[in-house]
């Protein structure tokens, strides 16, 4: 008799453990994620999920080189998740950011513009070169005072200009006409000085 009361308590004990542990928090649909406010802080919960809850829950990534990429369509907008994974593992996610782009030069397949995160600005703390090509190898044709929206990952080189690794989209947006441009005198011309 004594022999059943040992596995039937290990046994109890194990299923008490696993009771007490807490459960990852369920995957949100992609298109609740990134259009919820707290998309910054409810994504960093998936930290540690292995890439196959993320591809069940959002399909398949579109893998560019090393970087995990779920486009989300919403409406009249795409956003991208983006999952640094590490032996199946995610191991870092952010969902990209949109920067409002005013072009100030455009050279070589670079773009220099103006950009800010809550609109245009004129601000010359904004400024800011990217390559005018995406990362799904479409390329965009700017020219100097267009409006662009610029969909990236979120990190912004701290150099002056400041610089963004390959764009997630570019988007044009429209032109500005240049009686109504206000280019701040003191931006200087890199792309035109060869910088």
């Amino acid at each position: 008799m004594r022999r059943r009361t040992i596995p039937i308590v290990i046994l109890s004990a194990a299923m008490l453990l696993c009771s007490c542990l807490p459960d990852k928090p369920e995957i949100m649909n992609s298109e609740e994620l990134v259009s919820s406010p707290e998309v910054d802080t409810i994504i960093t919960e998936y930290i540690g999920y292995d890439l196959e809850d993320l591809t069940f829950a959002w399909g398949e990534p579109d893998v560019i080189g090393c970087r995990y990429i779920w486009p989300v369509a919403l409406e009249g907008e795409t956003k991208f998740i983006e999952a640094d994974i590490v032996d199946g593992k995610v191991e870092d996610i952010r969902c990209s950011k949109i920067l409002f782009a005013v072009v100030t030069d455009v050279k070589d397949g670079a773009i220099c513009f103006l950009g800010g995160t809550e609109g245009y600005t004129s601000d010359p703390a904004g400024l800011t070169i990217c390559s005018d090509t995406d990362i799904y190898g479409n390329t965009a044709e700017p020219c100097r005072l267009d409006y662009y929206l610029i969909e990236y990952d979120g990190y912004l080189m701290e150099t002056y200009p400041m610089q963004i690794n390959t764009p997630y989209s570019l988007t044009y947006m429209g032109h500005v006409d240049e009686e109504e441009a206000e280019e701040p005198e003191d931006i200087p011309g890199f792309l035109r000085d060869g910088v």
